[in-house]
């Protein structure tokens, strides 16, 4: 999170951002009664790794989707 532009602040001034939250040196936002991960803009061997998880994401959703229609 420190190479994080969005996410350097939260890290080193914790206590001044009320809406976010540290736990297992993970970063959460907390919205409507809900924590949400946090993920910081990394790349992983070139890939963006938004780019990663929202691949990984709809390779597995779309396999799931395919064992409904059955």
């Amino acid at each position: 999170y420190t190479s994080d532009a969005s996410f350097k602040n939260v890290v080193v001034k914790l206590k001044e951002y009320k809406n976010f939250v540290l736990k297992d040196d993970l970063i959460y936002l907390k919205e409507n009664n809900t924590e949400v991960l946090c993920i910081p803009q990394v790349l992983v061997k070139g890939h963006s790794i938004h780019e990663l998880i929202i691949s990984k994401a709809h390779s597995i959703l779309a396999h799931l989707s395919a064992q409904k229609t059955l």
